[in-house]
């Protein structure tokens, strides 16, 4: 049953006593714990979101620039305001609303703290997976804004992975549901740093506790050796919580500034942190043990009680709370790790340590924050400032963006230009574009045949004609051609959701990315794969199983289903009560845009926070901001065993 919160709200805001403007008081919300620094003109303390709605209100109302905030613990100055003007500090709010244990959601003001909803949610075996460093006194709309995650979010992803809906004149995204169709303006905002609006309440998704957890600690004489311990654990099927490196300087940093006991004749120490099964876990912690001493580990520690657990993290903790301020955190694939820690900047420029998904990250001279939490532990990953530039309603973009299902790159027809069967405008548009796209495709690939046609009918209705590009370059050139001459488009996958994203009136152009069928790179050790939008799932399934790996996805009667067009519907099936929507799973994307420009989106990593994460607004858009082309997604280990239970009732 839902659990709702039964404390009264504070008292609403009256007079001065939640106003600060005493410079004295200022000079403490001019930082946060970046390196930026600038001081507010005022400081307000709103207690609900019809008041944080009111203070933006009066603040757009007289030019005035205005930041939220949390507890500042973020490490990319989001919180700082650089053009002076107000802060808007949402600590007041701090009120757990509901939690609903049936089915696993919580919904939570902005200034709970991540400890307190972890207590919270104990009692009832679940946890708010997210876990940054700064767990101990950092809000979740500070996570949120800043899309926070923590050495964690290898196995279970980051702050956006798992919010429903953040709650806001007042707007409210998403909802309980994690496959919701249309825009991902969750996504989108999540993130954000606050630069699309204030998040005041959150519908967080909850996932059970872990029945035991196991770590495992290994020393390395080599900084690279550590790495491919990395690299070779998870390639065996195994996938860690926790994966963190710590190189020589920073257990130097650690022991010269807690004494933790780290010997500091060492290059390398490497911590693996296992969940899930207790019966499981001593396998897999001994698989993980062989793995370090097959690769000359000097020593190899397993702490299984809690308490030994607590003293492994002990070293790893306090990383962080050693590291120089402002520290610049950069992720690098798992499977790119090797040239990374053999940068010839090292051993004397960055700092290396691995982040929660094996990856390497550099610490440039700058901090950071700690925090713990029982067996969870964290390190966060910061270094992030939004995009400029970005148009995202004129699809022009300084980087990345997607789509791809059923884009009408002509916007709306002007009068006369009706598209109808027969009618005038159809005809001209035919007659303008048909040279055109046999110039960019060539004859052989632009279908006019009226029988042949009939194989791409939606709704009754065949288009008129059929391009096939072979590139995401031809794609984009193709999207243009209809763009300028206003016609009509319907992007195709494997025709399978054909009604998707369709216009109810008949279509000009259909784009088939049939052809689009490669793959780009397979990485199995990185457990990541990118291909081309055309790609059917059966056949991409066919190819990760030789693997030892498994696509995660199950739309429904996947059948010749493309991967793209899954992407594009965000499709998903029962699978996504463990593994979660194509949302959750596509990392990065190439998009084809109505401009002729063909852009990227995201990555390989699993925590990429560097700017807007438009891959999560592009993924479900049914192709209305463009062509998907290719995918980067996410695999899994294929289980060792699986059984079915059926109840009749």
């Amino acid at each position: 049953m839902p659990h709702a919160e039964q404390e009264q709200p504070p008292e609403p805001t009256n007079g001065k006593q939640h106003l600060l403007t005493d410079p004295a008081d200022l000079y403490l919300y001019s930082y946060d714990s970046s390196t930026v620094r600038a001081r507010p003109e005022a400081v307000v303390f709103p207690a609900s979101t019809e008041e944080v709605a009111r203070v933006v209100k009066a603040c757009a109302d007289r030019g005035v620039p205005f930041v939220p905030r949390g507890a500042g613990t973020n490490l990319s100055g989001g919180s700082v305001p650089v053009q002076a003007g107000v802060v808007i500090v949402l600590t007041r709010m701090n009120r757990v609303l509901e939690i609903d244990v049936e089915n696993r959601r919580a919904t939570v003001q902005a200034g709970v703290v991540n400890l307190d909803l972890q207590q919270a949610l104990e009692p009832h075996g679940l946890q708010f997976c997210p876990d940054p460093a700064s767990q101990k006194v950092s809000t979740i709309g500070g996570n949120v804004a800043e899309n926070a995650g923590g050495p964690h979010c290898l196995k279970y992803g980051v702050t956006v992975n798992h919010v429903l809906g953040p709650n806001g004149e007042i707007r409210k995204f998403g909802g309980p549901a994690a496959d919701t169709p249309g825009y991902d303006l969750v996504g989108l905002f999540v993130g954000s740093e606050g630069t699309f609006g204030i998040a005041t309440e959150m519908i967080l998704r909850l996932s059970p506790l872990p029945e035991a957890a196991q770590v495992v600690v290994a020393l390395f004489d080599r900084l690279e050796t550590a790495g491919e311990a990395v690299s070779r654990i998870i390639a065996s099927g195994i996938i860690a919580c926790a994966l963190e490196i710590m190189d020589r300087n920073t257990i130097e940093a650690v022991e010269a500034s807690f004494s933790s006991g780290l010997p500091t004749d060492v290059e390398a120490l490497l911590l693996i942190e296992l969940d899930g099964m207790e019966g499981a876990l001593d396998r897999d912690a001994e698989r993980c043990a062989d793995i370090c001493r097959e690769l000359a580990a000097r020593s190899v520690q397993v702490g299984k009680t809690p308490e030994e657990r607590e003293r492994l993290w002990a070293g790893p903790d306090a990383g962080d709370r050693a590291a120089p301020r402002g520290a610049d955190r950069q992720g690098v694939p798992r499977g790119r790790r090797q040239p990374a820690l053999q940068h010839p900047l090292r051993p004397h420029g960055p700092r290396g340590a691995a982040s929660g998904g094996g990856r390497l990250r550099g610490d440039l001279p700058g901090g950071g924050g700690g925090g713990r939490h029982h067996q969870r532990r964290a390190r966060h990953r910061g270094g992030k400032a939004p995009l400029p530039g970005v148009d995202l309603l004129a699809g022009r973009h300084r980087g990345p963006g997607q789509g791809a299902a059923g884009v009408r790159p002509g916007g709306a027809r002007q009068p006369g230009e009706s598209d109808a069967p027969g009618g005038r405008g159809r005809v001209s548009a035919l007659t303008s574009i048909a040279g055109p796209l046999q110039e960019i495709v060539g004859p052989e690939h632009l279908i006019t045949d009226t029988a042949a046609l009939e194989g791409y009918a939606v709704h009754g209705q065949a288009p008129a004609m059929v391009a096939l590009p072979g590139t995401a370059e031809e794609a984009a050139a193709v999207l243009k051609a209809a763009a300028e001459r206003r016609v009509s488009v319907l992007l195709w996958g494997g025709g399978r959701h054909r009604y998707l994203g369709a216009p109810p009136g008949p279509v000009t152009l259909a784009v088939s990315l049939r052809r689009l069928r490669g793959i780009v790179e397979y990485d199995a050790e990185d457990l990541t794969i990118t291909v081309q939008a055309g790609m059917p799932l059966a056949e991409l399934r066919r190819t990760v199983r030789e693997q030892g790996q498994v696509l995660p996805l199950d739309p429904p009667g996947p059948g010749e289903a493309t991967l793209g067009g899954v992407a594009a519907a965000n499709l998903s099936g029962p699978m996504r009560m463990k593994h979660g929507t194509p949302r959750d799973l596509v990392l990065g994307l190439r998009v084809a845009l109505p401009t002729g420009e063909v852009i990227k989106t995201g990555g390989r990593t699993v925590k990429n926070v560097a700017g807007y994460d438009l891959t999560k607004l592009f993924v479900g858009s049914l192709g209305s901001l463009g062509a998907i082309v290719e995918v980067t997604i996410r695999l899994t280990p294929a289980p060792e065993r699986r059984a079915v239970i059926l109840a009749a009732l």
